[in-house]
């Protein structure tokens, strides 16, 4: 009697295994199929970016903000699925990859044109002062500075006349990306621009440390 019963427990031991793995694999394939439809999707030439739109530079080149968006677009997930797609694109990635390499840029939008298209919004930094390498003596190369102490950009040398100068503080061989006076920089050339409009026409503002510097007239 009790072996009748082990034989039948057995029996139905079997049956739920044989039960279970014709599940798994009945969900195998359903997977299988839906990652399959997925990747065909998202591998149509409907669902491709097609048109980019560059928009807001005035000085930076069409060209070279392309070419980050173009270096993400053109990358695969596992291998075969570009990301040249609506769905897939990294905006965050793009932004970020701009803004680091075109100081000039300061900030980036990605916005969708219908479904297939793409707009990239830029914002040029404005540059209304200059930081300068040396001493008023010496005056070595100079920088735009946008309002909030970043620099961005060499200056022509025709153009360092018409800026209000600044010196000291930065030590580093190649400025451009640093700050000077972080977080305070408003303040300090809303000071030399109050003198301007005293007509105290002043001309130089030198740092030697945060706390300590001095404006030529």
């Amino acid at each position: 009697m009790l072996y009748h019963r082990s034989n039948i427990s057995a029996s139905l031991n079997r049956k739920r295994k044989a039960s279970l793995v014709k599940r798994a694999f009945a969900y195998f394939i359903f997977i299988l199929f839906f990652i399959s439809l997925v990747v065909l999707g998202l591998t149509k030439e409907e669902a491709k970016i097609k048109n980019i739109v560059v928009t807001g530079n005035v000085s930076v080149f069409t060209e070279d903000i392309m070419k980050f968006v173009n270096n993400e677009i053109n990358t695969k997930y596992l291998w075969i699925i570009h990301t040249d797609n609506i769905l897939l694109l990294r905006k965050s990635k793009i932004k970020s990859e701009i803004i680091e390499n075109i100081k000039k840029i300061s900030s980036v939008e990605i916005l969708y044109r219908g479904l297939d298209g793409i707009e990239v919004i830029v914002k040029e930094r404005e540059g209304k002062n200059l930081w300068c390498k040396g001493m008023p003596t010496e005056t070595g190369e100079c920088y735009f500075l946008d309002p909030d102490g970043f620099i961005f950009e060499e200056a022509p040398t025709f153009s360092s006349d018409n800026f209000a100068k600044y010196f000291g503080l930065i030590t580093e061989t190649d400025p451009i990306g640093q700050i000077y006076f972080k977080g305070n920089f408003g303040n300090i050339s809303n000071l030399f621009e109050s003198l301007d409009k005293m007509s105290f026409e002043p001309k130089y503002f030198i740092a030697k440390s945060e706390h300590e510097y001095e404006i030529l007239v």
